[in-house]
C-alpha cells in the first residue's frame, strides 16, 4: 500500500502486505475524519487487514486482523476453497465493519468500535458454492 500527502503531493511511506495481502480489492475508512486507520479486505488470501497511523512518525503499518478460513471441498477446483473477499464496508457509525466472502456465499459481520480487538459478531449465508446438498 502507498501512502500520500495530498497537501504535498509526496508518498509518505509504503507499506508491503505480504502473503496476508494477496490481491487487495477493497480499502474502507472510517466516515470520522479524525481516524488515522482503515481495513482492506484482500481476496485471495482471505484476509482482513488493518492499517494504521503512527502519530509520533507519521508512518503508516498495516496487521492482519482477521481470517477468513479455507474450507475443504471436493468437486471443485482445487482441494481447498478460499472465502474470497470481494467487498467490505463500514457501518455509518464506524461500529461494524461488513465483510463479503464471494465463493463461500457468506457476509461477516465484525465489531471494530475498539479496531485494537476487532471481533466477528455473526454470520449471514446468502448462497454461493457451499450449500448444503450442493454439488460442491
Amino acid at each position: 500500500m502507498s501512502f500520500w500527502s495530498w497537501n504535498e503531493k509526496k508518498l509518505i511511506n509504503q507499506v508491503d502486505l505480504g502473503n496476508d495481502g494477496l490481491i487487495p480489492l477493497e480499502v474502507r475508512f472510517p466516515h470520522n475524519p479524525d481516524r488515522t486507520y482503515g481495513f482492506v479486505g484482500a481476496a485471495l488470501s482471505s484476509s482482513l487487514i488493518k492499517f494504521f497511523k503512527d502519530e509520533t512518525t507519521g508512518k503508516y503499518s498495516a496487521k492482519k486482523v482477521a481470517q477468513i478460513e479455507s474450507v475443504r471441498v471436493k468437486n471443485w477446483a482445487l482441494d481447498e476453497m478460499p472465502g474470497l473477499i470481494t467487498d467490505i464496508l463500514i457501518s455509518l457509525d464506524d461500529r461494524y465493519l461488513y465483510v463479503s466472502c464471494w465463493l463461500h456465499g457468506n457476509i461477516n459481520q465484525y465489531d471494530i468500535s475498539d479496531p485494537e480487538n476487532i471481533r466477528l459478531v455473526d454470520t449471514l449465508f446468502i448462497g454461493g458454492l457451499l450449500q448444503k446438498g450442493g454439488e460442491v
